[in-house]
């Protein structure tokens, strides 16, 4: 694997997606079983290898052997299909504008106060699921996002029911992980 591999997607069929290191033109790559890289897309900014820390962020299989992706900080989801083509690209709601990057001795950054726009994916067929925070912070309460799996369109949010630092929702259940717990929240239709 010539670039880095920073997250991992497996799709049903064994098939996977990388999202690279964060100085990259493109931001993933799709590969095979037998760990061959079939093609590499993503690019969202212009000098997109300069400013790619803009687009941390998670990754996650659709359930068909695509990709999709929330950025932490852009604003953004995205999906992808099983050979790389984008579906869609789009806003979250209240997106920010993006941060400044901050060069100091040397070393490049993130600007500290940016807010983050996804702390955490999960994906099921009823939709997109982002962990965002409340204006008064994540700290106190925290927001499960739902987008269209079809074209990224906002569906609802869902607020969660203790703070949190993570989230994953399944069809039937709502993770929650804490500064030293998990715990397990059913889901009910309505």
């Amino acid at each position: 694997m010539a670039m880095q591999p920073y997250r991992l997607a497996v799709g049903s069929s064994g098939a996977f997606f990388v999202m690279f290191a964060l100085t990259n033109d493109r931001l993933f790559g799709r590969f095979d079983a037998t760990n061959t890289l079939l093609g590499s897309f993503g690019t969202f900014l212009q000098d997109q290898g300069v400013n790619a820390m803009l687009l941390d962020g998670w990754i996650e299989p659709d359930g068909q052997d695509g990709l999709v992706y929330a950025a932490r900080y852009a604003g953004l989801v995205a999906a992808y299909d099983a050979l790389g083509g984008l579906r869609f690209v789009a806003e979250t709601i209240d997106r920010p504008p993006l941060p400044s990057m901050v060069k100091s001795s040397g070393r490049i950054w993130v600007d500290r106060e940016a807010p983050t726009t996804a702390f955490s994916l999960s994906v099921t067929p009823e939709g997109i699921h982002v962990l965002t925070a409340t204006p008064e912070g994540l700290k106190q309460r925290g927001v499960i996002d739902t987008y269209s799996l079809d074209d990224g369109r906002y569906l609802f949010s869902r607020r969660l029911p203790e703070a949190c630092r993570s989230a994953k929702v399944t069809t039937t259940h709502l993770y929650t992980i804490g500064d030293t717990s998990i715990t397990q929240w059913s889901l009910r239709d309505g």
